[in-house]
């Protein structure tokens, strides 16, 4: 069972923000790149089938059309060596929905879909991406306290354009109490009504997923938080 923890954050300064922003954006782009790949391998892969491809088949082209590491050498300066390895895995986890789906589709004996799915989309929305990031559980501080912190990797590319040093975090100010304890984790995506600007960590064993609507500066930053018990 895993519970939440729900904060408040915000940037400590206008560069901060700023940097956080273009960090999310980063994250967005290579999570629709590497989606980009896998849509075409897909489309590929059906198109040129002189009959029709085994969903196992399929779905073993497509996972392995990418690799973490293509990602990591292009991202790294941006988003620092872990978070492309993550967001490659994240954007994974749709499309084994989307795989599992297709199976009863081709089924003949199950009658319950009807619907050819479609494969997953864009982390887009009325034609801007949509920013959001996923962070390993190891690579993320969460420090509560008087002055709670919440500490996030950066790139050196990003780094050096915002003047961090070269083993600093970017630092957002945190306010809350959690409820729960145990072992900080990975997210699932949440929502929030407020139209302020809104940040998300959810909550999963193994890695933090951070989301920003599109409110432009001077907000609050709602953030969710979990551990996994």
């Amino acid at each position: 069972m895993t519970r939440c923890d729900t904060f408040e954050v915000r940037p400590l300064s206008h560069r901060d923000e700023l940097l956080l922003l273009e960090l999310l954006d980063a994250s967005a782009a290579c999570n629709n790149q590497v989606n980009y790949d896998r849509r075409q391998t897909l489309f590929n892969t059906q198109n040129d089938a002189d009959s029709r491809v085994p969903v196992s088949e399929l779905k073993s082209t497509v996972k392995h059309a990418v690799t973490q590491e293509q990602y990591r050498q292009q991202y790294i300066q941006r988003l620092s060596s872990s978070t492309p390895q993550q967001l490659v895995q994240k954007n994974w986890e749709p499309w084994k929905a989307y795989f599992a789906v297709l199976s009863k589709y081709r089924d003949p004996t199950n009658n319950k879909v009807t619907d050819r799915p479609n494969p997953p989309g864009y982390w887009k929305e009325n034609g801007n991406r949509t920013p959001r990031t996923v962070i390993r559980n190891d690579q993320y501080t969460l420090e509560l306290g008087d002055r709670s912190r919440l500490g996030i990797p950066v790139g050196k590319e990003l780094k050096e354009k915002y003047g961090l040093g070269y083993h600093e975090r970017l630092r957002l100010e945190v306010a809350g109490q959690p409820r729960w304890t145990g072992k900080q984790g990975r997210q699932r995506s949440c929502t929030t009504e407020t139209p302020k600007r809104s940040l998300h960590i959810e909550p999963s064993a193994t890695r933090t997923t951070l989301h920003a609507d599109e409110t432009l500066l001077n907000h609050h930053w709602p953030l969710l938080a979990a551990a996994k018990r």
